[in-house]
């Protein structure tokens, strides 16, 4: 693998942040290979190559005092399964020195694996060139709260629905295995941090989650 990365900021006008940047990365080598040693037969010599071009812009815009809305947009292009778009924003209040509320909204991805799209045995399973990205949103509600003797508490609740997700099986006509897009979950939780953090900075703490996923088909 091969790649390059770039951003450039910055200050506009009104105390706004502008970042821009893109990214390029090549698999050329993807090979998965499949035999028996003694005697040797092989039963697969998949080789195929990925690249990857992506741009992302941000801005955080100051709206008043204590407030920040921060705005970003990034595109991926993948030579495989074609183009993504994925917004996102977060609005961000800061009453005082101790305590910050954050609500957070976005969009994101995961590409298929090259296992998961060209990995194929005759008669057991086969490959979907097909495949499409699992996709989820992100909605956010996080409370941070710093507390005396360097104690920092944060709370917060999410909801991330999940579409598109990759799961196996099987092909109705031929039996065999095969990835697909068939799968939908929705995450609802919530999650309590305790954490405190010396002068040395070494951190400790502990923290209490909990989340429901649940199948809607």
């Amino acid at each position: 693998e091969v790649g390059a990365s770039v951003a450039l900021t910055k200050r506009l006008p009104r105390d706004q942040t502008l970042t821009v940047g893109a990214e390029y990365r090549d698999n050329f080598r993807q090979d998965q290979w499949n035999y028996d040693a003694q005697p040797y037969f092989q039963y697969l010599a998949s080789h195929q190559r990925l690249s990857l071009k992506g741009f992302h812009v941000q801005d955080e815009i100051p709206l008043v005092r204590d407030l920040v809305l921060d705005l970003g947009l990034s595109y991926d292009h993948y030579s495989t399964f074609g183009g993504t778009t994925n917004p996102r924003a977060s609005l961000i209040y800061q009453p005082s020195r101790k305590t910050t509320l954050k609500l957070l909204y976005g969009q994101s991805f995961r590409a298929p694996t090259a296992f998961e799209t060209y990995y194929a045995l005759s008669g057991s399973e086969e490959g979907n060139p097909e495949l499409k990205p699992e996709r989820a949103k992100t909605t956010e509600l996080v409370w941070e709260q710093t507390l005396p003797k360097g104690f920092q508490l944060v709370t917060s609740g999410y909801y991330y629905p999940v579409r598109g997700v990759i799961q196996a099986g099987t092909d109705p006509l031929s039996g065999e295995i095969v990835y697909e897009n068939s799968q939908r979950i929705d995450l609802k939780g919530a999650e309590i941090t305790l954490k405190r953090q010396s002068r040395t900075g070494l951190e400790a703490g502990f923290s209490l989650s909990l989340e429901d996923a649940k199948d809607v088909g």
